[in-house]
């Protein structure tokens, strides 16, 4: 009896504890986007309205560096590196060519029921965007001033061991 109430009151400190590093993460500057992203991200609550090209146009337009925005595929700015992202296939394609320096324009479609992320493996290179099934999600950066290549993964749990990697390649 006493050893059960044990085992209760450590599973309940153990919750709490994971529940606090959870709003901490939420709220810290360094991982608020991407905690929001994957929460937004696994719990689909946020569904993109159908968009007129017009209004894909005015959001792309106005977005500024390492912010993303949802919109229509079809709608996406001439040159745009688009990764479709599905559990069965990885990304595709799983890798693409880039200039030093460069304004860079990337989406990734998530194809199939479930939603993916993207994100780079080093940190500097700050681009975080999830697409729920059927989104794409759109942003702009600029390219590294260091050639080589940069990896990127799907960081929701078991998507990156199940392929979902790839890397960019900069001149």
């Amino acid at each position: 009896m006493v050893e059960n109430k044990k085992r209760t009151i450590i599973w309940i400190i153990v919750g709490v504890v994971v529940a606090l590093g959870i709003v901490i993460l939420a709220f810290s500057n360094g991982g608020a986007d991407s905690a929001k992203d994957i929460i937004k991200t696994i719990t689909q609550e946020q569904k993109t309205p159908a968009k007129t090209a017009a209004e894909d146009a005015k959001v792309i337009e106005n977005l500024n560096v390492s912010q993303s925005a949802f919109v229509s595929q079809e709608n996406l700015p001439k040159g745009t590196v688009n990764l479709v992202v599905s559990l069965e296939k990885g990304f595709i394609p799983n890798q693409f060519t880039v200039k030093s320096g460069e304004k860079v324009s990337l989406a990734i479609t998530s194809e199939g029921t479930l939603g993916h992320t993207f994100v780079f493996r080093d940190s500097s290179i700050r681009v975080s965007l999830n697409a729920g099934s059927g989104e794409t999600n759109f942003a702009s950066f600029v390219a590294p001033s260091k050639t080589g290549e940069y990896a990127f993964k799907c960081e929701l749990p078991g998507h990156e061991e199940n392929g979902e990697v790839g890397k960019m390649i900069v001149e």
